[in-house]
């Protein structure tokens, strides 16, 4: 990929206009098409893999091929051969370079900068008989961001996070991806309080996604029940 590159490693639409140039040799050598892998269909790393993709020019769907792979065995698919790329969350990509196994090109931030990604959702019938568990709820994890966006919580953020993953990953590795380590900026997760907020914008650009990905069709009653999913400026879901 990198021999093919025209511009900066570090620019996504450079990287996947080289990769462009590498699917377009294989074809002509009549090679298989790269496999490329990411996590759950509907989720924010399959949206940002297919955006960085056509930015290229490269068309998900014919070009290559994607699939879906639980993340903590991407480095392990990676290193048997079996996908050639991957997107998906810290701290599995980090995983893949500190073994030497792959190498993190870019940073999802770089692809789509403050990605909607996690929320607290519950089902719409919900919002009538169970209102006063659901603003409890919102306010736990409001609560729980402030600790955790607080610096001089991090260490003790970092060692419960890592308890709870498994897989052997360590405190080190968590606090790398909440940005502890100013040098391997490889990963960053927001967790003040504005990224707390849910706005219709967000779920416009999810939906968007969506109907990009050839996962849902484009239509007034698609795009409203979309809109009607995010509580603007409540930082709850409906």
């Amino acid at each position: 990929l990198m021999a093919a590159l025209d511009g900066s490693a570090r620019d996504p639409v450079a990287t996947a206009r080289a990769l462009r140039k590498v699917i377009d040799v294989r074809r002509a050598k009549a090679e298989k098409p790269l496999s490329f892998a990411h996590v759950f269909p509907f989720s924010a790393h399959h949206y940002q893999l297919r955006l960085w993709l056509k930015a290229g020019g490269i068309d998900p769907d014919r070009d290559l091929r994607l699939i879906v792979v639980p993340p903590p065995y991407m480095a392990t698919s990676l290193e048997q051969g079996l996908v050639d790329g991957f997107c998906v969350g810290a701290p599995w990509n980090s995983i893949a370079q500190a073994a030497g196994i792959g190498v993190v090109l870019h940073p999802c931030c770089d692809i789509v900068a403050d990605c909607p990604e996690k929320v607290l959702a519950f089902r719409a019938s919900w919002t009538e008989t169970k209102h006063d568990l659901m603003d409890r709820a919102a306010k736990a994890i409001r609560a729980a961001s402030l600790w955790a966006s607080d610096p001089a919580h991090r260490d003790e953020l970092g060692g419960l996070a890592a308890s709870h993953i498994g897989f052997d990953i360590t405190p080190a590795q968590v606090l790398q991806i909440l940005g502890r380590d100013p040098t391997t900026p490889l990963a960053w997760m927001r967790l003040d309080p504005a990224a707390m907020n849910l706005h219709e914008a967000q779920a416009v650009w999810i939906y968007e996604q969506m109907v990009a990905a050839g996962q849902v069709a484009d239509t007034p009653d698609n795009r409203s029940r979309a809109l009607a999913t995010f509580t603007a400026n409540s930082g709850r879901a409906a």
